[in-house]
């Protein structure tokens, strides 16, 4: 097996190279990695200027390194690096989860599968839960406590091997060029288990806070969705997770779709134009219906 490896943490991350460590035994690397860290970028292209890509080894592994973002990384992994399309992408581990539609779509690592995607290659972005005080020692000084760091390295090692065992071996894993979006707790319980999950729809508020003339990234509120009820068989009522997929999926495909066998909306407005002219018209003779007005 192939993987086309990336992040948008910049190859300096910790979890990095747990998770490089991890798939070097059971696959062949190709590593394109930002130079710099690209969060919040989601599938962002480079349009303007040049990118510059250089070899660099991550520890006795070569790689390559991007001053661009984590999808320009895939693009140019899969186009100018690999001799022929990986069988996989994967990109992580991010540094905090990657959970609600806002910053799912806002994330680098996700971006970087999308990119993957539509190239025709299945993609896994992995993300890591971390507590508040190893994330802002991250944050200021771009490294973890050495004991959180060691147990963040054994948890890692026990939850992909399953990870990987349960994607890889599904079914219908390698039918459709898909993103697989997984999120990885702080600490696992004894028991843990795999939970499949739904897209929520947190999103967030403004996304900087003022300084002076300055504006800097800092997210003071998220937004959920109140909980919604549904009806379930047998009359009872219980909960409904929102997702992306109903929402776009169930409701706007349908409609789109008897948009595109009416002709568009011209035909829409004359199909109408033409029943209200037939509601105003004098009824047949015995017809119990009435002209409305």
């Amino acid at each position: 097996m192939h993987v086309l490896l990336t992040n948008d943490d910049s190859h300096t991350s910790p979890l990095f190279h747990f998770l490089i460590d991890q798939l070097r035994p059971m696959a062949q690397l190709t590593i394109v990695v930002p130079m710099e860290e690209q969060s919040w970028t989601g599938k962002a292209i480079t349009r303007f200027g040049y990118l510059y890509m250089e070899a660099i080894r991550l520890g006795d592994v070569e790689a390559y390194c991007v001053d661009g973002t984590p999808a320009d990384c895939i693009n140019l992994g899969l186009h100018h690096v690999t001799p022929r399309k990986p069988d996989l992408v994967v990109s992580g581990i991010n540094i905090g989860i990657n959970a609600g539609l806002g910053f799912v779509l806002s994330s680098g690592t996700v971006g970087a599968c999308l990119e993957a995607n539509l190239a025709g290659v299945p993609a896994i972005a992995l993300s890591q839960s971390l507590s508040p005080a190893t994330f802002q020692q991250w944050g200021r000084e771009r490294r973890f406590p050495p004991e959180e760091r060691e147990r963040l390295r054994l948890q890692t090692q026990t939850l992909l091997a399953r990870v990987f065992d349960h994607l890889l071996g599904r079914d219908d894993f390698w039918h459709r060029p898909v993103t697989w979006n997984v999120n990885l707790p702080e600490q696992a319980a004894p028991n843990w288990r795999l939970v499949p999950a739904r897209l929520g729809h947190t999103t967030y508020g403004s996304c900087f806070k003022r300084y002076g003339d300055r504006f800097q990234h800092e997210i003071e509120r998220l937004c959920e969705d109140p909980p919604r009820r549904n009806r379930q068989p047998g009359g009872t009522a219980g909960p409904r997770e929102p997702d992306l997929y109903r929402r776009v999926g169930a409701r706007a495909k349908p409609r789109l779709s008897r948009f595109l066998r009416q002709g568009g909306r011209g035909e829409k407005r004359r199909r109408g134009a033409a029943r209200r002219a037939r509601d105003h018209s004098t009824p047949a003779a015995g017809s119990r219906c009435r002209p409305r007005g």
